[in-house]
């Protein structure tokens, strides 16, 4: 959630063998699984393709589920037992996320933003003992907004049955953004609530250690 993601992601499943899960918060081995793919959230980001690159944005999910109900309702209709489960695609949870310079959007995403010609030069620069990320954001961007994700939106995972909660079990809510700003109910999608459309340039660090941090929300 509320990441650039300027990459490609490769999408595997593991069918042939078991994977352990673990206890929520722990390296306790909770049960096996196998690998099926799926059961993804992705919200509030903006995916920048490259003409070097394939497969950049959430176009591979695509024929996938897009919530349990359906899941669940599909996994009945099919006839057979326990290998149905490997033939039905796991729901993914896409939306508000914008696709720029050629990169593919999940078919089924609802409210999204797609510019497929529009480069917005993303750059990282050290200047002196702070640095800045530089990007041009393309008009529509402002078109729609992230809306705020929390333990009630974003469900359980499937598997291990587990809701998405702080370490101390308190309810998540992700409502600030990488510069500790509070983000609004809406606000625009990306790791930064003050990107806007046209030119941007936002100071992302002072000090030492730069790259640890920013790579957490900037994913390549």
């Amino acid at each position: 959630m509320n990441n650039i993601i300027g990459g490609k992601m490769v999408h595997r499943k593991m069918l042939d063998r078991s994977t352990p899960y673990h206890v929520p918060h722990s390296t306790e081995v909770a049960g096996f699984a196998v690998t099926y793919g799926g059961d993804d959230r992705f919200y509030n980001n903006i995916f920048i393709g490259d003409s070097s690159l394939e497969d950049v944005g959430t176009a591979h999910y695509n024929g996938y589920t897009k919530s349990l109900e359906e899941y669940m309702e599909t996994v009945n209709e099919e006839i057979g037992d326990l290998e149905t489960f490997l033939k039905v695609e796991q729901p993914v949870y896409i939306n508000n996320n914008a696709y720029l310079n050629g990169a593919v959007p999940f078919e089924d995403e609802n409210e999204r933003i797609v510019v497929n010609h529009f480069n917005p030069e993303l750059r990282i620069v050290e200047e002196g003992n702070e640095v800045y990320l530089y990007c041009e954001l393309p008009e529509e961007f402002e078109r729609i907004s992230g809306e705020i994700q929390t333990t009630k939106t974003l469900g359980k995972v499937r598997i291990v049955d587990a809701d998405f909660v702080n370490p101390n079990g308190e309810e998540l809510a992700v409502d600030t953004d990488f510069l500790g700003g509070k983000r609004s109910e809406n606000s625009v999608l990306g790791p930064i609530a003050d990107l806007q459309k046209g030119k941007n340039r936002v100071k992302v660090w002072e000090g030492m250690g730069i790259h640890s941090k920013i790579e957490s929300h900037l994913t390549y």
